[in-house]
C-alpha cells in the first residue's frame, strides 16, 4: 500500500493500492478536477474539496448489489445533501447502497451521514466511481471477499452520533471471512445506519486511527498507515449477510437524539425538590438525622401487612380447557421493619419503608425489579445507549397525565393564544376514552389517523405520512406526538406487527414525532386467533399477525433482537422499544390488567431525559405510589426478607411453607397463564357471535306495516377477531334494518345515530339484559362519532366469569335479531327517547 499526500491548502491527491487475496482495489482521490470551493455551514468557513473516488475490482462486475461505507472528513451539510444527489447522475442500472460518514471534527456533520445509491460502472472489469463534493481525509478501501483485512473506525463512547465500531483482527478459517464480534448484545446494521447526533464530543479522527493503527500494524506490519487510512469489511448488504451468515458487521448504539425541543416550558423550568434532593443524605450509615420531617415508623398503627397469594402456575400456559385450584396459594408477609438488608435500600421491605416518604422514581425495591425486568426481558436489545430508564407511575392514565405535562404548553384561545401556535395529537381514529379528557382541557387538538384491522396505518390515503405530509399550518402546529395503543388496542383489538411499527417508526423519523407507546394489554396477544377464526368462519387465516423468523428479527437499523430467556417474552410482538434508535419512544406500562387495577401501580420507560424531567413533575404531583400496594407487589414478586419468614413459625402446617416469590420466572409463568385465560374467553365469545352474524330478513311494504315481501339473508354483524387485549369490536349494519331511514311521528328519519341509541335500550330491556359499550365513547373527535363511530359497539370478554360468557354472548346475538324484527317506527322512537333521557 502507498500513500501521498500534499500540504494543507493545495491540492490534495491519495492513492491507495492493496492486495488482498483475489481482489485488488484501488482508490484514488483527487480534488485536480475543480476548484477549491468554501462553505459557511457549520462553526466558520471552512474550505472543502470535490473529489473523485474511484474503486475498481473484479467484484464489481458482480451484477448483485453490493453495499459500500466511505468515512469523510469535514463534510458539511449542504455537500452531503449533494453526495445523494450526485451519485444518481452516474447513470447504470445496478444500483449498490453508499453511506456517507462524517468525521465528527465539528457541529457541520451533525447532518453528514446520508444514505444515497451510487452506481457501478457497467465496464465488465467492474468499477465504481463517486463523486462526493467534499474532501476526504479518510478513506474506505473495500477489500473483502475471502481474506480481507479489517480495521474499524473507534471513536470514542463519548461520541453521541457517529458510529463505534470496535476493532478485532484475527486469521479467518480457510474459505471463511473475519467477524467483527462485540460484547453488546444489540446490533445495528453499518449499512442502515442511522442520521447522527451531535459529534462534538467525538475524539480526534488522529487518536481513532492511531488507535485501530496499533491493532492493524502487528498483523500486516506492510501497511504503512499513518494515521490516514481505514480499510472497512465490504459486503454489509442484509441479502449478502445471510448467504454469508459470518460476515456480519455491526455497530455501537449512540447515545439518544437530544429532544428536549418537545418538552413544554414548564417542564423545561422545573427544577428538583430540594427536600427530595437532601434524602440521599439520609442513607449516610450511623446520621443523626435532625434534617428530615419524617414520622417515627415505629408510631405507623400497621405492625405487618399479609396477603393469600396465587402461585404463578395457577393458570396453565395454554388456551385449552383448564381446572384451577383455589386452594394453591402462599402467604406474603410485609413486616414491620428489615434489618437483613446489607443497608441495601433495593433489598429492603418492610413497613418502616413502604410506608414513609420516599423518592419520585418509586419504592427502590420494586423500582429495581421492573428496571430488571424492562431492560433485560422485556427489551433487552434498545439500540441505543446507555439505554432507557424507568420512573413508577399509578397506572397508565396516571402516565398520560404526566405526558400531556411534559410535552405540551397549553393553548388557551381565551388568553389570545393564536391558531397557528395550537398543539396537536395523532391518535387512531377510535382511542382509549379516558386520553380525552386528559388533553383537551390543554386547548390540544385530536388530529386522527386512519387504520385498519392491525392499527394506525403508516402510509396511503389518510395514513400518518399522509397527515403529516399534507399537514395545513391554518389549523395549527404540526402535531408532534403520537398516541397509540399497538397491542389489543381498545377497543378495535388490533395488533400491530413489527413490520407495521418500523413503517410507522420510520415515519415518525421523517417528521420527528414522539411516540407514546401505551401497553396495558401487551402481554395479552393471541397467537391462535388467526386459525380459531377461519375453522370457526370455514376461511383461510386473515389478518395473522405475522411471527418473525430468527432471520427476520430484525429492528428498524437492522438490529437482531436478543432473546430475552423467556419463550413467552419472545413469541410476543416486540415493543417499539426495540426499534428506537433515537430515543423517541416513550412506553406506559401497568399491573391494571395483569395483576389488580385497585394497585394503581404502572411505570415509564423512556430515554433518562426525558425520564428526569417525569420525576421532578411526579415530585410535586402524585409523588410514588401507595407504599402499601407497592410493598405486597413487590413481595410477592421478589419473596420474603428473611426478617419476614419468622413470621410463618407460628403458622398452621399447611401454611408454614417459606414463600420464596414469583421471581422473573414466575412472573412471566403468570403472563403466560393469564394471556391463555383470556385467549380462551375471546373464543368462546366470538365463535358465539359467528353463528349470529346473520339472519333472514323481510322487507316491510311500508314504514309501519309489518307485512312484506320474501326475505333474504341478511349481515346483522361484521367484525375481526381480536388478536390481543380484552375486547370485541363489532360493525353493526344498521343500514340494514327493515326501518332505516323511515319517517315517523317525532322523527324526519331513524338514521343510523337514532338507531343505535334505540339498540342500547332495547338491550338493557329485559328479557335480554346485556350491556354493550356504544362506538361512539371511542370516537376520537365529534367529526368521528357523527360520521363512523355510531356503527360500531365494543364487547368485553373478561369482565364476567367465564361460565357467564357463553350465556351474556347468546343473549346479545338474540337482542341484536329480535332488535332486527322491530317494525313499527313507534317503537323505535321510544327506544330513542328512552336512551336519550338515561
Amino acid at each position: 500500500m502507498g500513500l501521498m499526500r500534499h500540504a494543507p491548502g493545495g491540492p490534495m491527491v491519495w492513492y491507495c493500492f492493496v492486495w488482498c487475496g483475489v481482489v485488488r482495489c484501488d482508490m484514488v482521490l483527487s480534488d485536480s478536477a475543480w476548484p477549491n470551493r468554501y462553505s459557511t455551514v457549520g462553526r466558520g468557513a471552512e474550505a472543502w474539496y470535490p473529489g473523485i473516488v474511484s474503486i475498481s475490482g473484479p467484484h464489481f462486475a458482480n451484477a448483485e448489489p453490493q453495499s459500500t461505507t466511505i468515512v469523510g472528513s469535514g463534510a458539511a451539510a449542504a455537500s452531503n445533501r449533494a453526495v445523494a444527489t450526485r451519485s444518481s447522475d452516474l447513470g447504470t442500472t445496478a444500483q449498490e447502497p453508499l453511506t456517507v460518514v462524517g468525521d465528527g471534527d465539528g457541529d457541520d456533520d451533525a447532518q453528514s451521514c446520508r444514505s444515497s445509491r451510487a452506481t457501478p460502472s457497467p465496464a465488465t472489469s467492474g468499477s465504481l466511481t463517486l463523486r462526493p463534493p467534499c474532501r476526504w481525509s479518510l478513506h474506505h478501501v473495500d477489500v473483502g471477499l475471502r481474506a480481507p483485512m479489517v480495521a474499524c473506525l473507534v471513536p470514542s463512547r463519548a461520541s453521541p452520533g457517529l458510529p463505534r465500531l470496535r476493532p478485532h483482527f484475527r486469521r479467518p478459517r480457510r474459505g471463511r471471512p473475519p467477524a467483527v464480534r462485540r460484547r453488546r448484545t444489540s446490533h445495528r446494521r453499518l449499512d442502515q445506519a442511522s442520521t447522527p447526533v451531535d459529534p462534538s464530543g467525538a475524539l480526534s479522527w488522529q487518536s481513532a486511527i492511531q488507535a485501530a493503527t496499533r491493532q492493524l500494524v502487528p498483523m500486516r506490519g506492510i501497511l504503512g498507515l499513518a494515521h490516514t487510512v481505514l480499510l472497512l469489511q465490504y459486503i454489509l448488504l442484509h441479502d449478502t449477510a445471510r448467504k454469508e451468515p459470518n460476515m456480519v458487521y455491526f455497530q455501537e448504539e449512540a447515545a439518544p437524539l437530544d429532544l428536549s425541543h418537545h418538552l413544554s416550558r414548564v417542564t423545561k423550568n422545573r427544577t428538583p425538590s430540594s427536600i427530595k434532593n437532601y434524602y440521599r443524605f439520609f442513607k449516610i450509615s450511623g446520621i443523626g438525622n435532625l434534617a428530615s420531617g419524617l414520622p417515627n415508623a415505629s408510631y405507623f398503627p400497621f405492625d405487618t401487612l399479609e396477603a393469600e397469594v396465587a402461585r404463578p402456575s395457577r393458570w396453565d400456559a395454554s388456551p385449552d380447557e383448564y381446572h384451577p385450584d383455589a386452594e394453591e396459594s402462599s402467604l406474603v408477609v410485609v413486616p414491620k421493619a428489615a434489618t437483613n438488608s446489607g443497608g441495601d435500600p433495593a433489598k429492603r421491605v418492610d413497613i418502616a419503608t413502604a410506608l414513609q416518604y420516599g423518592t419520585a422514581g418509586g419504592y427502590p425495591p420494586l423500582l429495581s425489579w421492573v428496571r430488571r425486568f424492562m431492560l433485560d426481558v422485556l427489551a433487552p436489545n434498545v439500540p441505543y445507549e446507555p439505554g432507557p430508564d424507568v420512573i413508577l407511575s399509578c397506572g397508565s392514565t396516571d402516565g398520560v397525565f404526566k405526558l400531556v405535562d411534559l410535552l405540551y404548553d397549553s393553548w388557551l384561545p381565551e388568553r389570545g393564544d393564536p391558531v397557528s401556535e395550537r398543539p396537536g395529537l395523532l391518535t387512531e381514529l377510535f382511542v382509549f376514552n379516558n386520553v380525552l379528557p386528559v388533553v383537551e382541557p390543554h386547548g390540544i387538538q385530536i388530529v386522527t389517523v386512519e387504520i385498519d384491522g392491525e392499527g394506525i396505518l403508516a402510509k396511503g390515503p389518510g395514513s400518518l405520512e399522509d397527515v403529516l405530509r399534507n399537514w395545513d399550518p391554518a389549523r395549527g402546529k404540526r402535531p408532534h406526538v403520537l398516541y397509540t395503543v399497538t397491542v389489543g388496542h381498545n377497543p378495535t383489538g388490533g395488533v400491530q406487527s413489527l413490520q407495521r411499527k418500523r413503517d410507522i417508526y420510520s415515519v415518525c423519523r421523517a417528521f420527528d414525532i414522539i411516540i407514546i407507546e401505551d401497553e396495558p394489554y401487551w402481554y395479552l396477544q393471541f397467537p391462535s386467533a388467526a386459525a380459531a377464526e377461519a375453522q370457526s368462519r370455514h376461511t383461510a387465516e386473515s389478518l395473522a399477525v405475522k411471527r418473525e423468523s430468527d432471520e427476520e428479527l430484525l429492528g428498524y437499523a437492522g438490529t437482531r433482537r436478543q432473546r430475552s430467556g423467556h419463550s413467552f417474552i419472545d413469541s410476543l410482538v416486540p415493543s417499539f422499544l426495540s426499534l428506537d434508535i433515537d430515543g423517541r419512544v416513550i412506553r406506559l406500562d401497568t399491573l391494571s390488567k395483569t395483576m389488580a387495577p385497585g394497585c394503581r401501580i404502572g411505570w415509564i420507560t423512556a430515554q433518562p431525559k426525558f425520564i428526569e424531567r417525569l420525576e421532578r413533575i411526579t415530585e410535586i404531583s402524585t409523588q410514588q405510589p401507595s407504599g402499601f400496594a407497592q410493598a405486597m407487589v413487590v413481595q410477592l414478586l421478589v419473596g420474603q426478607n428473611p426478617d419476614a419468614l419468622h413470621a410463618f413459625a407460628d403458622l398452621p402446617a399447611h401454611k408454614r411453607n417459606a414463600f420464596s416469590g414469583w421471581k422473573m420466572d414466575g412472573w412471566v409463568h403468570w403472563l403466560a397463564g393469564l394471556r391463555s385465560v383470556y385467549e380462551r374467553r375471546a373464543a368462546r365469545m366470538c365463535s358465539i357471535l359467528d353463528q349470529g352474524t346473520h339472519m333472514v330478513v323481510k322487507k316491510p311494504s311500508s314504514s309501519s306495516s309489518s307485512r312484506s315481501s320474501p326475505g333474504k339473508r341478511t349481515q346483522l354483524l361484521s367484525f375481526d377477531w381480536p388478536r390481543g387485549g380484552m375486547f370485541v369490536w363489532l360493525r353493526v349494519h344498521f343500514e340494514e334494518h327493515p326501518l332505516w331511514m323511515a319517517r315517523g311521528p317525532t322523527m324526519e328519519a331513524l338514521d343510523g345515530p337514532a338507531m343505535a341509541a334505540a339498540m342500547l335500550a332495547f338491550m338493557a330491556r329485559k328479557p335480554h339484559l346485556v350491556l354493550p359499550s356504544p362506538g361512539t365513547m371511542f370516537g376520537a373527535t365529534p367529526t368521528v362519532v357523527k360520521e363512523r363511530a355510531w356503527q360500531n359497539l365494543r364487547l368485553c370478554f373478561t369482565a364476567e366469569s367465564e361460565e357467564n360468557i357463553d350465556a351474556c354472548s347468546r343473549r346479545f346475538t338474540n337482542a341484536v335479531h329480535k332488535f332486527w324484527l322491530i317494525d313499527e317506527v313507534d317503537v323505535m322512537e321510544d327506544l330513542v327517547r328512552e336512551q336519550r333521557a338515561s
